[in-house]
């Protein structure tokens, strides 16, 4: 653990003496007291603290009341109680109310110090996302790329995983993402630029090689396609993911519209299984600059902890 824990004990001086003072020095841990629950209400609600440990054995102990008091300023406050075998009902019903964890008496410093570590950790990566996710307001990164050099190698925006660490897309989400800019720049590539139609894929010469292949790799030879540029541009903003693709190519009869009529099967069954992909991923599917630039948009949902970008 990169620093201390910020700890508060809500329990009277003889059992800190009795279970905790030891162990605190060992780790090298520090803690402020509260020897009675009104202190700890007053003290957490005045200060930051990662984790309060509380005991419900205090002649004042009022568990239920004591959590939601807390929970009330501090709603995602990480509470742990303690209790003696005797009062180990109350301490279930506290995990109930709220609390993160249970520990009986006589404590066992390892599983007070894992039940802290755990808590303290996965607060910490929390805060990270939640920083992480801050960062990408307003970001925006643009890629220019030589048909031959992107035409036979793969490429996936790095914000994508970004997005994904800061647990603003789900796993599921960044593989219907991946999957359709992967479609929506396969298409740049060989309908736009390399000016390759789909026919060919059926068409054989006497060799048994595809005419849609064999003119790809023609092509990327060919400075008058190999040359020619795609340029990427990746956006966040306004709560919304925007994937923009735009190309050299002659363009194409695209759909019309900046939005998706998807509600309609039929209308997505009469396109081809590209544009499927697109529409089956995107909230947003914009075409512009006759065909040769398109704009993908996806809608990011608002996180539990109210935090979006």
């Amino acid at each position: 653990m990169e620093k201390n824990p910020q700890l508060l004990l809500v329990h009277d001086e003889r059992s800190v003496e009795q279970d905790y003072r030891s162990f605190f020095k060992d780790e090298g841990w520090s803690y402020d007291l509260a020897p009675a629950l009104q202190m700890g209400i007053d003290r957490a609600t005045q200060n930051d603290y990662e984790v309060i440990i509380t005991d419900l054995d205090l002649p004042d102990a009022a568990g239920a009341s004591f959590l939601d008091a807390i929970r009330t300023h501090k709603p995602n406050q990480a509470i742990v109680v303690v209790a003696s075998d005797a009062k180990s009902q109350e301490g279930i019903r506290a995990l109930k109310a709220g609390a993160i964890d249970f520990l009986q008496k006589p404590i066992d410093p390892r599983f007070l110090k894992e039940a802290i570590e755990r808590i303290v950790g996965t607060l910490r990566e929390e805060a990270q996302l939640i920083k992480l996710a801050q960062c990408l307001e307003g970001y925006s990164a643009r890629y220019n790329f030589a048909t031959r050099d992107i035409g036979c190698c793969s490429f996936l925006p790095p914000l994508l995983n970004d997005l994904h660490h800061a647990s603003l897309i789900d796993l599921n989400t960044k593989l219907k993402l991946s999957l359709a800019f992967q479609e929506a720049l396969t298409n740049s590539v060989e309908h736009g630029n390399l000016e390759l139609p789909s026919v060919w894929k059926d068409e054989y010469d006497a060799e048994g090689r595809d005419k849609f292949s064999k003119t790809k790799a023609l092509r990327l030879s060919d400075p008058a396609y190999a040359n020619r540029r795609i340029v990427v541009t990746c956006a966040v903003a306004d709560g919304e993911i925007r994937l923009s693709l735009q190309d050299d190519g002659p363009g194409f009869d695209a759909p019309k519209g900046d939005h998706l009529q998807t509600n309609d099967d039929a209308e997505l069954l009469s396109y081809g299984r590209g544009l499927r992909i697109l529409y089956g991923a995107m909230d947003k599917v914009i075409y512009q600059a006759d065909g040769k630039s398109v704009t993908l948009v996806k809608k990011i949902e608002r996180r539990v902890d109210g935090t979006q970008i």
